[in-house]
């Protein structure tokens, strides 16, 4: 992939989403794998340098809106998967429900007062599924479910940050 004139490979920005989606499991809140992607990139490496034009996007509106694009793809993909951990356990509702109902609990799961918001997450599961009809028990079991899901996925995060050359 090419942007800001940087050709980064996609199995390089891949290695980088699973380090940090591997950091976000192991760090306070959801938000430590983004700064482990940005934090030790020197500005003469690579990455350092595509970091240091981020503001360059204003330039770039094209790439900005294809960026928020893929962004927006990601995040209805995790309530897609959401979606069927529910329905797994026997819980059908209106997609309306997940999609009003898991952004404001992954936002809430950001605060930087648990580990992985471990706890937070699973209290706003119990209280917003609650309303929707959902027992305690099943909210939780689907949210350590998923949990469990992004856990074993992110290992090959711990894989490459293992084996990056810092």
């Amino acid at each position: 992939m090419t942007v800001q004139g940087i050709r980064i490979p996609f199995a390089n920005l891949l290695s980088l989403h699973y380090v940090g989606l591997f950091a976000n499991n192991f760090l306070p809140s959801g938000i430590g794998g983004d700064a482990l992607r940005i934090c030790p990139f020197r500005k003469d490496t690579i990455i350092g340098r595509w970091l240091s034009q981020m503001g360059k996007y204003k330039a770039a509106p094209g790439v900005l809106i294809k960026v928020l694009a893929l962004s927006f793809l990601f995040q209805a993909l995790m309530i897609l998967a959401k979606i069927f951990i529910f329905r797994s356990a026997g819980i059908n509702l209106p997609l309306a429900v997940h999609f009003l109902y898991i952004p404001v609990i992954m936002a809430v799961s950001m605060l930087p007062i648990s580990i992985n918001g471990l706890g937070i997450r699973e209290g706003m599961y119990i209280i917003l599924y609650g309303y929707a009809g959902v027992d305690s028990a099943t909210a939780v079991l689907c949210s350590l479910l998923f949990f469990i899901l992004v856990t074993l996925a992110s290992l090959a995060g711990g894989i490459a940050f293992l084996q990056r050359k810092w």
